[in-house]
């Protein structure tokens, strides 16, 4: 280009030249001007892209390098991740294995140092609660010092006939272990002692199976616990609230008084063969699968008012030796009451039966108060004996059977009302003294 310029320079000031010529020269030296323009931005645009693939190169070289060092801390925080938690897991297993190794020992103050420690681990370790629990269970289970629990002798067969609007009647067994125990007496010394630990072991099962309440829930509760304290001797049960799943409690004895006000058992519960020395509470708990109460004994009063029994209810053979309140009970599934023992005041009054109701062979010796009671479906009290009994403004809308019972005192049966083409039997009742008036068309059958 600086070439193009002087030779034009020259030939205008060393020769005479004409316009064409000028024209043509100052042509030239517009496309030197131009091509040597072109020439220095191409170079520039190649000096620009150099330098932005230098800087991209080291901007990617620094990107790598960071997720290289992200890697590397993540990994290093996975190691020391799973390192602290194998540790945990393994201060945890030492803990529960010494601590279950301590529950065997003859002095009470280190079992109880066991027991806190196991309630540590399980507090801790959501998935080795249940496994805690199963060890607390058994310890309860072990026979109490003053008070051995024998082994079942014989086993007592009670039959009973059970008769529906649509079946034929037939025999059924019932078959239920005896158990036999002796009262605890003698609190002291090692008997003491042994009672202390105990409490402290129902303490921390019962302190962890309260939820709270939904606008402050517990976050102690363990959820989704079973129970199996069958044999076990408790004392001054308090397990109101709970929430657990299966529960065993058969054979147990109950030493002091029991509370299960409002709880809730999500599972099968058993409490057959149990002993309540005291008195029992169970108002308003709620039993979601099947429940079974055979043959236990109720040493005093038992209060199972609002109770709701939302599958089948096995009740039978009981012994209540005081007050059996079941005011506002509900029964939704089958419900047998056969062959029990109402030996003083027993309420009904008001509660509800969904299912066939069986109170065949139940002897009620105090007052029995059925008012306002509602029977659903087929019920029968055949072969069962009262003191006084009242039935006023009960509501039978299935077929009744009161077949062969006696009924020793007043029976009052006001207002009571029998379902419309219901079979009605009081065949060969007894009443010593007069026959109610509401009965008579029944009577004269």
């Amino acid at each position: 280009m600086c070439l193009v310029a002087v030779a034009s320079g020259w030939l205008l000031i060393s020769t005479s030249a004409t316009s064409t010529q000028l024209d043509a020269l100052r042509t030239a030296g517009t496309l030197g001007v131009g091509t040597g323009g072109a020439v220095a931005l191409w170079l520039a645009v190649r000096r620009q892209r150099s330098t932005e693939l230098d800087l991209l190169q080291k901007y990617e070289t620094h990107q790598l390098a960071e997720r290289v060092a992200a890697q590397n801390a993540a990994a290093a925080d996975r190691a020391a991740t799973h390192a602290e938690h194998d540790a945990r897991e393994r201060r945890l297993t030492d803990l529960y294995l010494k601590a279950v190794e301590q529950l065997g020992s003859d002095k009470a103050a280190v079992r109880h140092g066991a027991l806190y420690a196991l309630e540590r681990v399980a507090q801790d370790n959501v998935g080795q609660r249940q496994t805690v629990v199963d060890v607390i269970c058994a310890y309860l289970r072990a026979p109490y010092p003053a008070s051995p629990v024998e082994q079942p002798t014989h086993r007592r067969v009670v039959h009973r006939s059970l008769l529906t609007a649509s079946k034929a009647r037939r025999t059924t067994a019932i078959t239920r272990p005896v158990a036999f125990t002796t009262p605890v007496s003698d609190l002291s010394g090692e008997a003491r002692q042994e009672k202390e630990v105990r409490l402290t072991a129902q303490k921390i099962i019962s302190g962890h199976l309260w939820p709270g309440d939904l606008k402050d829930p517990d976050p102690s509760f363990w959820a989704d616990i079973d129970l199996d304290l069958a044999g076990a001797t408790l004392f001054d049960t308090e397990l109101d609230g709970v929430v657990v799943g299966k529960a065993n409690f058969a054979a147990a004895t109950f030493v002091g008084a029991s509370r299960f006000d409002g709880a809730t058992f999500s599972g099968r519960t058993n409490f057959d063969d149990a002993v309540f020395t005291a008195d029992a509470r169970f108002v308003g708990a709620k039993f979601e699968n099947y429940s079974s109460f055979s043959e236990a004994k109720f040493n005093n009063d038992a209060d199972f008012a609002a109770v709701r029994f939302f599958e089948p209810a096995t009740l039978s053979g009981i012994t209540f030796s005081g007050m059996a309140r079941f005011k506002g009970a509900r029964f939704s599934g089958e419900t047998l009451f056969d062959a029990t023992k109402f030996s003083s005041y027993t309420e009904f009054s008001d509660a509800r039966f969904s299912d066939d109701a069986w109170f065949a062979e139940s002897t009620f010796s105090g007052t029995a108060t059925f008012e306002r009671a509602s029977f659903t479906s087929f019920t029968s009290f055949t072969d069962a004996v009262f003191n006084t009994a009242t039935f006023q403004e009960a509501n039978f809308a299935g077929s009744t059977e009161f077949i062969r019972a006696h009924f020793i005192d007043s029976a009052k049966f006001d207002q009571a009302h029998f379902g419309d083409d219901q079979l009605v039997d009081f065949g060969e009742a007894k009443f010593d003294k007069a026959e109610p008036e509401a009965l008579r068309q029944y009577l004269t059958r």
